[in-house]
């Protein structure tokens, strides 16, 4: 009788479970990318409400940094060292300096603040997370807009609970409510990887149970 080695059934239950659970774990984030420039202004170039672990905060002070501001007080502030010299041989000066941070989501209110020097370069509302107009656009998504970012649309975040709408966001395998539906053939292109490791684990196993000696 042929068996499964214990180190295989491991490898395939990791391969198969540990995505999900690491999304149940993760915490509801604040995703912010930012770009500084060196004549002192900011801009805030995307803003998404995910599923992620925060970044460690630090104070600002006087430095550059980004801030996030509810209920009257600062909740999250995390220093930014800004430089514009790319360290080359020899060294080049960039245009540009573009970060992205986990920060904590306080829910649709408060602002979002970037700092220069220890003013405000740019600001962004956060109650334009969700503007209920029926339309999914801006930085509005299926966690901080569910009335207007329905889970049919994609919207770059998986939620994949069950709850009978298939997320397209999600990867093969993450959302069962996609199961025996077809997925949009332009969304399939980031599955190919998985799909590939897939085929290549069961040839593995298949070889290993044909060469394995009859009892």
């Amino acid at each position: 009788m042929r068996t499964f080695p214990c180190w295989l059934c491991a490898f395939l239950c990791a391969f198969l479970f540990l995505p999900v659970a690491a999304l149940a774990a993760a915490d509801t984030a604040l995703l912010a990318t930012v770009s500084f420039y060196p004549d002192g202004s900011a801009t805030i170039d995307d803003l998404q409400v995910t599923f992620a672990g925060i970044d460690q905060q630090s104070p600002l002070h006087l430095a550059d940094g980004i801030r996030l501001v509810a209920d009257g007080g600062t909740v999250y502030s995390s220093s930014v060292p800004v430089t514009f010299r790319l360290l080359s041989d020899p060294p080049r000066k960039m245009p540009t300096m573009t970060v992205t941070q986990h920060l904590p989501y306080p829910g649709n209110r408060g602002m979002l603040e970037v700092v220069r020097g220890g003013n405000v370069a740019a600001s962004f509302d956060l109650r334009g997370l969700c503007d209920n107009d029926g339309f999914c656009r801006g930085f509005e998504n299926g966690i901080s807009c569910p009335a207007d970012c329905e889970i049919r649309v994609p919207d770059t975040v998986c939620m994949p609970y069950p709850d009978g709408a298939c997320d397209p966001d999600c990867a093969a395998g993450l959302d069962s409510d996609c199961l025996n539906k077809p997925v949009p053939v332009a969304e399939t292109g980031s599955y190919l990887p998985l799909l590939f490791l897939g085929i290549v684990l069961l040839s593995i196993l298949t070889l290993w149970l044909l060469k394995m000696p009859r009892r």
